[in-house]
């Protein structure tokens, strides 16, 4: 008896395991990213908010409200570092394991689903950014798990449609309720059961838009009462047409297609996007059967046909979300839930094989987890890949400055790393008695954190010509002011940026101290501050 009971309860340890190890890999993620862009980016915007300043009136919020306003909680529970907005996503992207295992339970059993877990966490263990990604999915599978319970669960779809308006409010995306009210309209026509008491679905749904409405339309009044509506408009709205400059939309698709198909094999191999690529046609011969089903009216859905459409058909959108970048991480926080489909897929086809096929099949399975575990750290394109050499040298410390850099307490960083915002923070502090502001010319978001005694001008911590020309112009004008009043130290990567009247004080090479996507292009940073207090200083 005793030995049946360990049996049932192994896939639930499995995949609590699994969910410890992604916290605590997450953990070690935030200490050891260098990644100053991103990661500085969503803690300026948490720090932003801790200290009072209005959501999109004064704070550039890229992606929701919500995981801002999560990652503040956040700085308050954790510290008030960067590593506190990495401990907090990996906490959600290790609920979203265990949500998908109890969703996928709904399909597979016990096994097959822990199955689909330990897969999911061999793709990506951990989490790559503090992105409003991992949130907005925790919210979505919250939903399904009430849109998808027992019929007699009392306020099912009310919560579902209040989660599913958080979802949204993590990352403002509204692609995932084109399959919901897919998913809708299938129990509306084919439940014979919901066809007795058409009634019944319909108030179903009015509840569903209840909670979801309810919870948008808070936060829409949030924004009036805070004179905020017009700038989450120019925010969420008007910033689209900068990216469809920069990304055409026969060039997003062409990519994507691109992607999909060749991926893998681009520059060399990677299991990880194969899979993705699998997962999606998958997806689509899934929907496809249960479409065939829908036209031949003589057969009937059951409850599993429906999951399984509505399941595949949110995976598929769910690419949506990294069809502009085809990265692993949007896909695996977006599109995830097609790993159980696709383990779904594999357990089917192996009852059409003999038994010899058999064999070769799950051997390959196996070297396939082999494989996605041998390059779950040091080796793939997926992540930045955690340095072996300098992870086993001692070289790598935690970070303690001396000029006082709170916010990157706990990182550890190599010594160039150190030195290069040790050095930063020593120059800012040798004029902050004489400039009060900080103009950042550069995507390094890091930059105008560090000080706290400079005033920041821009509302985004990092530099983005398009988006001060499109929505902040009133940004520009008050740059230009600055400068020609010489208030203000200017960090840039370009010197035909700097003004006559300044002088540089300081110029930094970047290779091997900060991440891939400021080194692309980027060889130095220079600090330029004006003529006449340099002098003074120099004097000093």
């Amino acid at each position: 008896m005793q030995k049946q009971k360990l049996i049932k309860i192994i896939p639930d340890l499995l995949v609590i395991i699994c969910c410890m190890m992604s916290c605590g890999l997450s953990i070690i993620e935030s200490r050891l990213n260098f990644d100053s862009h991103h990661w500085g980016l969503m803690y300026a915007n948490a720090a932003d908010l801790n200290q009072g300043l209005i959501p999109y009136r004064e704070i550039f919020i890229q992606y929701g409200f919500l995981t801002t306003l999560i990652q503040s909680w956040s700085l308050n529970i954790f510290g008030n570092t960067v590593v506190s907005v990495g401990i907090i996503t990996g906490i959600f992207y290790a609920a979203n394991i265990y949500l998908s295992y109890c969703l996928w339970q709904k399909i597979l059993n016990k096994w097959l689903s822990a199955l689909s877990v330990l897969l999911m966490f061999l793709i990506q263990g951990y989490i790559l950014y503090p992105w409003a990604n991992y949130f907005s999915y925790t919210f979505l599978l919250i939903s399904l798990l009430f849109l998808t319970a027992s019929s007699d669960t009392k306020n099912r779809y009310l919560m579902s449609g209040f989660f599913h308006g958080l979802s949204i409010l993590a990352r403002q995306s509204v692609f995932t309720l084109l399959p919901i009210y897919l998913y809708f309209i299938i129990r509306y026509i084919f439940n014979k059961q919901e066809l007795q008491d058409q009634q019944v679905l319909r108030r179903n749904i009015v509840n569903f838009h209840l909670g979801l409405v309810g919870v948008i339309g808070i936060f829409l009044l949030y924004l009036l009462k805070e004179s905020a509506l017009n700038d989450w408009k120019l925010q969420s709205f008007k910033i689209s047409e900068i990216y469809v400059n920069i990304f055409p939309i026969y060039k997003i698709l062409r990519s994507f297609t691109e992607s999909i198909i060749f991926n893998s094999f681009i520059n060399h191999f990677d299991g990880r996007f194969l899979l993705y690529s699998l997962i999606f046609f998958n997806n689509i011969i899934i929907c496809m059967i249960i479409c065939l089903k829908i036209k031949n009216k003589k057969i009937n859905l059951n409850q599993t046909d429906i999951i399984l459409f509505l399941f595949s058909s949110l995976s598929l959108f769910g690419y949506l979300q990294s069809i502009h970048l085809y990265e692993i991480f949007r896909l695996q926080s977006s599109s995830s839930l097609g790993i159980g489909l696709l383990i779904l897929g594999i357990h089917k086809t192996l009852f059409l094989f003999n038994r010899q096929k058999r064999v070769v099949f799950v051997i390959a399975i196996i070297y396939l987890f082999i494989y996605l575990s041998t390059t779950l750290f040091f080796n793939n394109s997926i992540y930045y890949p955690w340095n072996q050499d300098l992870l086993l040298s001692n070289k790598i410390n935690q970070f303690r400055s001396p000029e006082g850099i709170v916010m990157l307490e706990g990182k550890l960083y190599s010594p160039n790393r150190r030195i290069y915002y040790e050095s930063i923070a020593k120059i800012l502090n040798n004029y902050s008695c004489e400039l009060k502001y900080v103009v950042n010319l550069t995507i390094d978001s890091y930059i105008p954190l560090i000080s706290p005694h400079y005033q920041r001008v821009q509302r985004s911590p990092f530099y983005f010509p398009e988006l001060l020309q499109t929505i902040y112009q009133d940004e520009l004008e008050k740059i230009d002011q600055l400068l020609t009043m010489e208030t203000a130290i200017l960090f840039t990567y370009e010197p035909e940026q700097i003004p006559a009247n300044y002088h540089v004080v300081l110029n930094i090479v970047l290779q091997d101290v900060v991440s891939r996507t400021i080194q692309q292009s980027r060889n130095k940073v220079y600090i330029a501050v004006p003529r006449k207090i340099s002098e003074c200083v120099q004097k000093q």
